[in-house]
């Protein structure tokens, strides 16, 4: 004899709005385990190998987007910053488009966590989220000084039902 057991079930596009919302219907990440050495620029620039692509099934739903950076500035005396990209629209960011910054300290390391709760894309195409980065030379996932040490970066997205 075959028995099912569950304490609900939800549809496979989501809770509709108005219920009680919030389960996780996918998730998506990458993880970033290279060094990736910027030389200096006032333009925000793609890090390679830390975007992530997720196909929402309901363009009700939200997107929880979760995840770390580590980078460190070369030199002191300037500025290097990071932020989180849908595409080419900075999200969940300061007024100034970054979430994380290196203030001018020489080879100071950053590791910068990412927690951008109701992203609405409003869409079921497929959506890239991705860090960039910009400002005096950095690296990702090295220290300033030499690239000496290698850490990890990581994006993880999830499908909120709406």
């Amino acid at each position: 004899m075959s028995q099912v057991r569950t304490n609900s079930l939800i549809p496979a596009a989501g809770i509709p709005a108005g219920a009680n919302g919030g389960g996780i219907i996918q998730i998506a990440s990458v993880n970033k385990t290279d060094q990736y050495f910027q030389t200096g620029t006032g333009t925000p620039t793609d890090v390679p190998g830390l975007s992530v692509s997720i196909t929402p099934q309901s363009a009700s739903n939200k997107i929880l987007a979760l995840g770390h950076v580590n980078f460190s500035a070369t030199s002191g005396g300037g500025d290097s910053f990071a932020r989180l990209m849908r595409g080419g629209t900075a999200i969940g960011s300061g007024n100034e488009g970054f979430f994380a910054q290196v203030a001018g300290q020489d080879y100071f390391a950053v590791n910068q966590g990412i927690i951008y709760l109701v992203d609405s894309p409003g869409t079921t195409s497929s959506i890239i989220y991705k860090i960039q980065c910009w400002g005096q030379a950095l690296y990702v996932n090295g220290r300033g000084l030499n690239g000496a040490f290698i850490t990890s970066s990581q994006i993880v997205v999830m499908e909120v039902s709406g």
